[in-house]
């Protein structure tokens, strides 16, 4: 799968899963049903959202986006227990909207010819 198509599809799951994680959350569900979609969101979305901007190794854009997401939510975590503002609902916030703007970024186009330099090194 080309580096397009793929970033329109992750750039889908990743609002799919942010929506469906806010929703469940504004909604009250708690318990396993919420846990099974926010660990995931927690622990990939907003890390996925900003590493599909690295490269286009799918691989790549994985591991960089699990450390992402999880240096970022250890950030937020730590800010907010040290300024006596924690929520977690605030820091679902925070992380959703990291993701939405690193979602909503486009990709640079790659110049050309550089598809063809890529694959002869």
């Amino acid at each position: 799968m080309s580096a397009a198509p793929r970033d329109r599809w992750l750039r889908v799951a990743l609002g799919t899963v942010t929506l469906l994680a806010g929703g469940l959350w504004v909604a009250g569900v708690g318990g396993p049903l919420l846990g099974a979609v926010m660990i995931p969101f927690v622990l990939l979305c907003p890390g996925l959202a900003w590493s599909r901007h690295l490269s286009d190794d799918l691989g790549e854009v994985v591991g960089f986006g699990i450390a992402i997401s999880v240096s970022l939510a250890a950030v937020v975590g730590q800010v907010m227990a040290l300024v006596r503002w924690w929520s977690p609902g605030t820091g679902f916030v925070v992380l959703a909207a990291a993701t939405a703007l690193g979602a909503g970024i486009p990709r640079r186009p790659e110049p050309e010819g550089a598809e063809g330099a890529r694959q002869e090194a």
